[in-house]
């Protein structure tokens, strides 16, 4: 029993104290590693990620922090990953600068990027969104300002969805808004500067319709490919 307590107060000292000191139970990175290893192809365990070069593997971690993550990527706290190739995991919150795969995380997770399928508590936000996203608020702003770019669908439980440029199918309870729609929104209000398709809801506004036809319940669409003004 002491020699198994000595050797656990060991493992969380090489884990909390930096500077990518850490045991590894293989050859050369490979295998197993606990600590602050700044490679790591395997099963990787520490507490809190510093300077952390490519992760190959499994990963967990308290604050999960890397250059590149290729495999899984599980950040207990938080997933600040810088690009990651597989599935992250936040369990507050996530922000990556590029994501290809599925970006889980408990209260909200961001990206520069998203590719794939991503599912937060609260919300999903990012310059750039390819996928499927569903959260309660839907997908928001980044960094202060609307997403540049959805295409796929979104599902926003409570509200919807708020870009620049949406192509695809768009669900929300509140509403949508966009300045350039392609595809379909549904909310109780859907809002767009410039619409290709069709909106479904109480009322819906379609900026680039006639003035007459702008304003409309229920539905509204335009399939022309030049505005109408």
């Amino acid at each position: 029993m002491r020699h198994l307590l000595i050797i656990i107060l060991t493992l969380i000292s090489i884990m909390i104290h930096g500077q990518n000191r850490h045991l590894t139970i293989g050859c050369n990175d490979n295998g197993i590693n606990i600590g602050n290893s700044k490679k790591s192809n395997g099963l990787r365990l520490n507490l809190w990620d510093r300077n952390i070069d490519t992760i190959n593997g499994f990963s967990i971690s308290g604050l999960s922090k890397s250059a590149k993550t290729n495999g899984i990527s599980l950040g207990l706290i938080a997933n600040f990953d810088s690009t990651i190739n597989g599935i992250s995991i936040g369990g507050l919150t996530g922000g990556s600068k590029k994501i290809n795969g599925l970006a889980i995380a408990g209260l909200g997770m961001g990206g520069g990027t998203i590719n794939g399928l991503g599912i937060a508590g609260l919300g999903v936000a990012g310059d750039t969104l390819n996928g499927l996203f569903c959260s309660l608020f839907g997908c928001y702003y980044w960094n202060a300002d609307p997403i540049s770019r959805i295409n796929g669908v979104t599902f926003g439980i409570l509200t919807g969805s708020v870009a620049r440029e949406f192509s695809g199918l768009s669900v929300g309870v509140l509403f949508n808004d966009y300045s350039n729609q392609k595809g379909v929104a549904i909310a109780v209000y859907n809002k767009t500067s410039e619409l290709h398709g069709f909106q479904f809801g109480l009322l819906n506004y379609a900026g680039n319709n006639k003035k007459l036809f702008r304003w409309l319940p229920l539905i509204n669409f335009n399939l022309r490919k030049k505005a109408c003004r």
